[in-house]
């Protein structure tokens, strides 16, 4: 997976350190998991529309027929 962010590790560690309370850790963790399957499925269309074989017209330099 591509590196779209914070390490969840690192958010964690620092919202600790800054004394957060497990109900902000939490919120934070949530947004972050959030965040990254919004940009799979985001990514996962992507490669099923470039993979979509051409359709007949396109495939005739799209020229409509006459």
């Amino acid at each position: 997976m591509r590196n779209s962010g914070m390490r969840i590790s690192a958010i964690v560690e620092a919202l600790v350190t800054a004394g957060a309370t497990p109900e902000m850790i939490l919120s934070a963790v949530r947004a972050a998991e959030e965040q990254a399957i919004d940009a799979l499925e985001r990514r996962r269309a992507s490669d099923r529309v470039r993979q979509q074989p051409p359709s007949r017209d396109s495939a005739r330099g799209g020229r409509d027929r006459l």
